[in-house]
């Protein structure tokens, strides 16, 4: 588990305590409210009583009238949590101006309504015990409809004061552990920079015989072409090719073997998310190296299969020692396909994504040794939204008919991937 996804936990687990608290105090408040209105409403039970209406009427009564305020509330709230949902969305940024997603889903709103019916429930049931324990006679004899009630009611309502404010004091202490919690989770580290990036995608078409990209060796060739025309472009820092980066998650993952384990049973393989990358991925992210090197620039599609792994695999797979000179491979035993690990980077996290992801497992490959038809193009500069046309411009004067789509910052992509 990495901190990322503690931090967040915490961050969720606290969220949910601070709301039921501030729930009790409401239901406090509301108890003690409809506890007064009771009092003052003693004789008018009274009558109805007198006039035949029995004890579970009256109870049913009040519990109704508890319930239609709660739902009532329930219902604004549910609109104002709407609305404020998609204020501080726009308003509220995280690491490299990315914005924090906030939404409500069926499942949400279905639990707050049953929240509101269970709030007003729990809220009329000290003053509906109270009406149908109230005493008749006593009652008619009051002359006025104002009257106060009696020590039992008086007893209760000041313990629900005096819970109201032990719920609020413990809601102040938990506010600011919250608040501490909100910082960290604002300030957490992706592990990549996110910050001066250009982001776009290509697809080359490769599925018929008669396409342009159909062999490996047309799609390498028009790599080294783009990598070099774009380079040179004005403001150009880093510029790099890779199946996916990771906005809303990594694309393309696979189970993998380790040499010298022993295969777990089918379908329990360990799931790894591969990204076939050029050697320049790294920096041009901002991947921090934390073991042995990064791809090599001279490796050859038909060099020996090498590959850099985040330290989650490091850590499952080889705990306590080395991952480099280590070697991975493919589930199926007539085929292995052994790669070397070379190098261990930093864990990424998934700016658009704050579940958790499908799997923790990275794996970075030589996008030479398997050219893809799918690429994503980053481009790291100064002022990277001032370079859209001109890499527009770039890939048309090395193919007019291949149109380079979704070219947006970081920014723009995260709200991109959140429609």
């Amino acid at each position: 588990e990495t901190a990322l996804d503690q931090t967040g936990r915490d961050v969720s687990w606290l969220t949910l305590a601070l709301s039921g608290f501030v729930l009790l105090i409401a239901c406090a408040n509301l108890a003690n409210l409809q506890l007064a209105r009771s009092s003052a409403r003693a004789r008018d039970f009274a009558v109805q009583a007198a006039l035949g209406a029995s004890r579970s009427r009256l109870v049913r009564q009040l519990l109704t009238e508890s319930l239609v305020l709660a739902l009532a509330g329930g219902v604004f709230g549910i609109l104002l949590a709407l609305w404020l949902n998609d204020l501080l969305s726009r308003r509220l940024d995280f690491v490299g101006g990315v914005p924090l997603p906030l939404s409500l889903d069926w499942n949400v709103l279905g639990f707050a309504l049953l929240v509101a019916v269970g709030a007003g429930i729990g809220s009329g049931i000290a003053p509906a015990l109270f009406v149908s324990r109230t005493d008749l006679n006593t009652a008619l004899k009051s002359r006025s409809r104002g009257s106060t009630g009696d020590l039992s009611r008086h007893r209760v309502r000041r313990l629900l004061i005096v819970a109201e404010i032990a719920f609020a004091l413990v809601l102040l202490v938990g506010a600011a552990f919250f608040i501490r919690g909100l910082q960290r989770f604002a300030a957490r580290d992706p592990g990549w920079r996110t910050d001066g990036l250009l982001i776009g995608t290509l697809t080359l078409p490769n599925a018929l015989p008669t396409d342009r990209y159909v062999t490996a060796e047309a799609r390498l060739q028009f790599y080294e072409r783009l990598l070099q025309r774009v380079s040179i472009l004005p403001g150009v820092v880093n510029v790099a090719l890779s199946s996916s980066v990771p906005i809303r998650g990594y694309e393309g993952s696979r189970k993998l073997a380790v040499e010298g384990r022993a295969d777990p049973p089918p379908g329990l393989e360990p799931v790894a998310d591969y990204v076939m990358v050029t050697p320049d991925f790294f920096p041009t992210l901002g991947l921090q190296l934390l073991e042995g090197r990064l791809l090599p620039d001279d490796v050859r599609a038909d060099g020996p299969r090498v590959a850099v792994v985040n330290e989650t695999v490091a850590r499952q797979f080889w705990p306590g020692e080395s991952a480099v000179g280590k070697r991975i491979g493919d589930t199926d035993p007539r085929q292995r396909n052994w790669t070397e690990v070379i190098g261990v980077v930093r864990d990424v996290g998934f700016v658009a994504n704050f579940g958790l992801p499908e799997t923790r497992l990275q794996v970075y490959r030589p996008l030479v040794q398997e050219p893809w038809g799918y690429l994503a193009v980053s481009v790291r500069a100064q002022h990277p939204e001032r370079l859209a046309e001109p890499l527009r411009r770039a890939v048309a004067e090395i193919d007019p008919d291949l149109p380079l789509a979704d070219l947006q910052t970081i920014r723009g992509s995260v709200d991109n991937a959140r429609r």
